[in-house]
């Protein structure tokens, strides 16, 4: 799942457009680099509401440019923008759900009950394997036609769930905007400074400070 910021509809969109009249070198510069440092906002945003969403600690997910979908748990990917006409960067949400172990999980002679939605529920056939996991056991003969059992992990949700809440994707969109503004004022007041334009970097700087 992939999150991206339109920065055509972020309060940014006429300054940009201006910029781009004014020179538009300056302009793709500015954008790439305040679409890096919002992307990376973005990212922490996500990475907070979901452990908040999912009630794990915030260190349990995994963030940056290199996670992919064999990570263990919920994991952010970031990919940064790169100058060009479909200049972009974006937030992907990968990686395996939780096992149940990471909430409140009861043993019991039926199963485990866990909380990892949100009620608890009873999960049959399942057990907790040496305090570290929770697994669904399933009965089976081994090579010499023995009976026994084999366990595979319990899940519950995971990062990919919690992206699907509206309200976590709409809060990830809203720190995106609010931070893509200033950083790309910040930015292009620091190039436009840069080839001696230093009154029009004033006015930026003094625009970006009153947001």
């Amino acid at each position: 799942m992939a999150i991206a910021l339109n920065i055509r509809a972020t309060g940014a969109r006429d300054l940009l457009k201006s910029l781009n009249r004014f020179d538009s070198r300056i302009a793709q510069r500015a954008t790439q680099q305040a679409l890096n440092r919002t992307i990376n906002n973005m990212a922490k945003a996500g990475k907070d509401e979901g452990a908040k969403f999912l009630g794990v600690a915030k260190s349990k997910i995994s963030k940056g440019a290199r996670v992919d979908q064999n990570s263990k748990h919920g994991a952010i990917a970031i990919q940064g923008a790169r100058r060009g006409k479909a200049m972009r960067a974006l937030m992907f949400v990968r990686g395996k759900p939780f096992n149940l172990i990471r909430w409140t999980t009861t043993p019991t002679k039926g199963g485990v009950i866990s909380n990892a939605w949100g009620s608890a529920k009873r999960y049959p056939d399942t057990a907790i394997i040496g305090g570290k996991f929770v697994a669904v056991l399933t009965k089976h003969k081994d090579k010499r036609g023995r009976a026994a059992l084999r366990n595979k992990s319990a899940w519950g949700p995971g990062m990919t769930h919690a992206m699907e809440d509206p309200k976590i994707v709409a809060a990830i969109l809203d720190e995106g905007d609010r931070k893509f503004v200033k950083h790309f004022a910040s930015a292009a007041a620091f190039l436009l400074e840069r080839e001696g334009y230093k009154s029009a970097a004033g006015n930026l700087r003094t625009a970006r400070d009153a947001l």
